[in-house]
């Protein structure tokens, strides 16, 4: 897990202006940015978060797990550069697509996800597969959240528990979990399941099912299905 960076410009103090925070991962910057930002932490009311990479606030509970580097001051010169990395702003009710963390290629599609977006009393049941070639936007958002964590500003962090749809009516869950907990898309609330963010992470796994083609071949497709750890890890992506 690569280490990820952030700048941070202090907006009130010409002489310490600039400063650069290391953290261990960018679950680990997102978690602080939690703890900071929520009241009634102090700092909740006056900062500014502009992007993954750019935002201010400090916090004694993760001393240990980030350090801050001073920068040249404001008469000086260089302003050192950051590695060049991909991080995806993973905020409560946006649309996402989720691939793999480790071939970024496979994306996570539902075949009949614009029939369930079409017919929202449908009864349909879509089973999610993994594919090269199509790929499902999904949106991704805090099952229960506050006046302090709204949709389109509260960063999710792996604890938060949340919902995955396709639609305002068709949500993503595990469907017979006696026996294979595929998973699929379905209209209704009672689809939605106990998922945490950080179940991205190894929360589900892909399993090869056999199926027949339209002309009766043999089809191969990749499942995705629900395991209690040891899952493939994924990541958001836009």
């Amino acid at each position: 897990m690569s280490p990820f960076y952030v700048y941070v410009q202090n907006v009130a103090d010409d002489n310490t202006w600039r400063f650069l925070l290391t953290f261990a991962s960018q679950d680990v910057c997102d978690e602080w940015w939690r703890v900071i930002s929520t009241p009634p932490s102090p700092w909740a009311s006056s900062m500014t978060r502009i992007n993954p990479h750019d935002f201010v606030a400090s916090s004694r509970a993760f001393v240990g797990r980030f350090f801050w580097t001073l920068l040249n001051d404001k008469g000086g010169r260089d302003l050192s550069i950051i590695p060049q990395t991909y991080a995806t702003d993973n905020i409560s009710g946006n649309w996402f697509f989720i691939r793999s963390k480790s071939d970024p290629r496979r994306y996570w599609f539902s075949p009949g996800a614009d029939q369930l977006c079409l017919s929202p009393q449908s009864s349909a049941i879509d089973k999610l597969v993994v594919s090269t070639v199509g790929r499902t936007r999904f949106r991704i958002q805090l099952l229960n959240h506050d006046n302090n964590l709204r949709d389109g500003s509260a960063i999710l962090i792996g604890s938060d528990q949340i919902t995955i749809s396709i639609s305002e009516t068709a949500f993503v869950g595990p469907r017979g979990r006696a026996s294979n907990g595929d998973l699929v898309a379905s209209n209704g609330l009672d689809n939605r399941s106990n998922i945490r963010f950080a179940d991205l992470r190894d929360g589900f796994k892909t399993r090869t099912r056999v199926s027949s083609g339209l002309n009766g071949e043999t089809v191969y497709v990749e499942v995705i299905v629900r395991v209690n750890g040891s899952g493939d890890t994924w990541e958001l992506a836009i």
